[in-house]
Formats: structure tokens, C-alpha cells, sequence
């Protein structure tokens, strides 16, 4: 039991742990957080990569952001409830 607990508050939570492929965002694609535009770099259905991000969101922290795409084929909007994974040293937001 000592064995799961210690996995739970150690186990990876970057790439390593992926189960689902990322995608290159194509066209305009955006992330609004807090009411700032960011480019969305790529995404998958786990997740998706903001950057370069220089807002206030930390590591565990819950948010709320939409995402905008936008390309010859179809123009979507939509919310989604995010948990953050990370923000790099390079000023990426993983979520």
C-alpha cells in the first residue's frame, strides 16, 4: 500500500506518460486564457500546448480556457476545464 501511495505523489506527469498521440495545430489556432490569446502549439485528446505562455498559471492549478480554431475548413469555438501539468523554463503551458 506504502508502494501506491508513493507512486500516486511520484509518478511522471510529462511526456513519458502520454497515451494519447499530439497533433501540430493548422490554420489559426488560439487558447484564450484569463482573457489573453496564446498560440496553441499542438494538442491531443489528453491535452493540449501553449506557448510561449507568460500568465500566472502554476502546476495542479484547475482553470477554465477556450479554444479557437480556425482554418479553410471549419471555424470552432469551445470551453474546456483544464488542469495544468506544467509551465516549462521556455514558457510553455503543458494542460
Amino acid at each position: 500500500m506504502f508502494q501506491q501511495i508513493k507512486n500516486f505523489f511520484t509518478e511522471d506527469t510529462g511526456a513519458n506518460r502520454r497515451k494519447a498521440p499530439r497533433v501540430d495545430a493548422r490554420g489559426e489556432a488560439a487558447v484564450i486564457i484569463d482573457g489573453k490569446t496564446y498560440r496553441l502549439k499542438n494538442w491531443s485528446t489528453q491535452g493540449v500546448l501553449v506557448g510561449p505562455y507568460n500568465g500566472g498559471l502554476i502546476a495542479k492549478q484547475r482553470s477554465r480556457i477556450t479554444i479557437k480554431l480556425k482554418d479553410d475548413k471549419f471555424n470552432i469555438d469551445f470551453d474546456a476545464d483544464i488542469l495544468v501539468m506544467r509551465v516549462d523554463e521556455i514558457g510553455r503551458a503543458h494542460v
